[in-house]
């Protein structure tokens, strides 16, 4: 059963050697192909878990940045708090002088009274005793 390289024919060693060939091919193929199908499965998680990093991300940024603002109207906030501070130091300052100044002119306008009751009191002494010696009556 000898057959020789003609047109057509391949020799069963041949042919044999070929379809183990062609299995193996196959087989490997189809190795490539479930391989192929792992790694896409595993690029499509890596992506997913990409994507879920870059929410993750974002969330984290705009938190940081809502963070800074806060941080910046605790800053204000604080800036203000010291004018504030400022002012009702100068303000109390400016009450005790006024108290000061206020007990001084109270103190005055006793002194005046004071001086006004005795030249009151003078005065009508010098009058009752001017009545009493233009009637005649002795003093």
């Amino acid at each position: 059963m000898k057959q020789t390289g003609t047109f057509g024919f391949v020799r069963v060693a041949r042919y044999t050697e070929a379809v183990e060939y062609q299995k193996k091919a196959e087989s490997r193929a189809l190795r490539l192909e479930q391989q192929l199908e792992t790694s896409r499965e595993q690029s499509r998680g890596w992506k997913a878990k990409a994507d879920q990093a870059h929410e993750a991300l974002k969330q984290v940024q705009k938190t940081a940045a809502e963070t800074r603002q806060k941080l910046e109207r605790a800053e204000a906030r604080a800036a203000d708090l010291q004018v504030l501070q400022q002012r009702l130091a100068e303000s109390e300052r400016a009450l005790t002088v006024a108290r000061e100044q206020l007990m001084a002119i109270e103190v005055k306008l006793d002194i005046l009274e004071g001086a006004a009751n005795v030249l009151d009191a003078r005065t009508r002494t010098v009058l009752m005793r001017r009545t009493a010696t233009e009637r005649g009556a002795p003093v």
